[in-house]
């Protein structure tokens, strides 16, 4: 459970209540990132055209040239739990990007890539 509080402000003074509103909104994004930072990423393979692995992820993603990201296979999902990776098969490192949130990649390290692979950080 996420709270913020909007703090006093004399009722007839808008800036002031815009101001209030605005630290609320800050202390609860700040507890927003907490939270996220506990939830693992993961994107998919989503095409293989020779050496190039074609990601459902990108710039807006956070992706970044030459990162690499671990590649998993046979992941599944377990109840009350979330979803666990499965097999790490490989290391991918990012090459370029594809349109608004997509990228390609190739194997650094490992075995070639399958489309509904995973890709995450470890």
């Amino acid at each position: 459970k996420l709270e913020a509080l909007i703090g006093d402000y004399p009722r007839s003074d808008a800036p002031a209540r815009d101001r209030a509103i605005d630290r609320a909104l800050r202390e609860l994004s700040i507890q927003v990132r907490d939270v996220v930072a506990f939830v693992p990423w993961y994107g998919r393979v989503v095409a293989v055209e020779g050496d190039r692995i074609y990601l459902n992820a990108g710039k807006e993603s956070g992706l970044g040239i030459g990162m690499a990201l671990n590649l998993y296979r046979s992941g599944k999902i377990i109840e009350k739990l979330g979803y666990a990776p499965g097999q790490k098969a490989a290391i991918v490192e990012i090459r370029g990007f594809v349109g608004t949130d997509g990228a390609f990649a190739a194997v650094r390290e490992g075995g070639k890539a399958q489309v509904s692979d995973l890709v995450g950080f470890e």
